[in-house]
């Protein structure tokens, strides 16, 4: 983020696809054999499967599913009778398990080599077997001693600080698989609500989630009761902050009621519609492979999303 990490706003950023923080993986996957499949999915959410050699195994065993939901406090793998093999790009500076937020849990803290923290939270669901591994000698995998079912818990932990630990440890073994948007309107007043799909459990029953500066700028009362200091910088969006929660509400007193976005009282005349199909033909002459493929998750997302349109 720039020479001076301490400007705001920042000078500039970049995420390059190629540094994996964290990879999570199976000795049973293998080149050629390996494949993805997504399911339920909807605006907010989908859930990723990744499986080992499904003519041998077949779809139901063998794979790790990953719920994505857009905010979501941890990155979640279930694994599903799989020896677990976790990398990282920036190698593993040292791993050590230290006490559990709560029974059958396991939990790890993991510093790369660049000094940042990671939080890793273990449940296995046989209630009994305990995830156990190896470093390997590069530093860049932790290899598992043995078939694995149930979840990995992965969480960035911005700064070592107790009460921050703290945040991430009491909404460990609850997880996100799907969300619902719902709204009402009255004049130029309205809310509306995500409530999202809880699976998983913790002592305090909380669903750790994190929200965008214009969550927080129009979150009702209720809803700002889950706020935490918990804070990660997006890609592009600005701070995230954690909140605790089942469901967000949030409100607008000023919606515009009279919008005018064509002249002409909203008919499109020749010109328009030429200058709309010229820029249209010359996008898609474009080399959208070339265009797309750049070394910037942030610039090759604009790219995808103008294409896309």
């Amino acid at each position: 983020m720039g020479p001076d990490s301490n400007a705001d706003p920042v000078q500039f950023y970049i995420n390059p696809p190629d540094i994996k923080y964290f990879v999570f993986s199976a000795v049973e996957f293998k080149n050629k054999i390996t494949t993805i499949t997504a399911d339920s999915s909807t605006q907010m959410s989908v859930n990723l499967n990744v499986h080992a050699d499904r003519a041998k195994f077949g779809n139901t065993t063998k794979k790790i599913t990953f719920p994505l939901v857009q905010g979501m406090g941890f990155v979640t793998a279930q694994y599903s009778n799989l020896v677990p093999v976790l990398g990282s790009e920036i190698f593993f500076r040292g791993v050590k398990e230290v006490s559990a937020p709560r029974r059958g849990m396991q939990k790890f803290q993991i510093e790369l080599e660049d000094r940042r923290i990671w939080l890793m939270y273990v449940i296995s669901s046989t209630g009994s077997s305990r995830f156990q591994y190896d470093m390997s000698e590069n530093k860049r995998k932790l290899l598992g001693r043995g078939p694995f079912t149930g979840i990995i818990q992965i969480a960035k932990l911005p700064k070592l600080v107790v009460e921050l630990e703290s945040v991430i440890d009491s909404a460990a073994g609850a997880f996100p698989t799907a969300a619902t948007l719902s709204g009402t309107v009255n004049g130029s007043s309205g809310r509306y609500t995500f409530d999202y799909t809880r699976q998983g459990d913790n002592n305090a029953g909380k669903l750790l989630m994190f929200a965008l500066p214009h969550h927080f700028d129009s979150f009702d009362s209720k809803t700002l009761m889950g706020q935490t200091n918990l804070q990660l910088r997006s890609p592009s969006k600005g701070m995230l902050r954690g909140i605790f929660g089942n469901s967000w509400t949030m409100q607008e007193t000023t919606l515009p009621t009279d919008i005018t976005w064509l002249p002409n009282g909203g008919k499109m005349n020749n010109e328009v519609r030429t200058a709309i199909y010229e820029a249209a033909t010359a996008d898609l002459q474009q080399d959208m492979q070339l265009n797309t493929d750049d070394a910037s998750v942030y610039f090759a997302g604009k790219a995808l999303a103008r294409f896309a349109k």
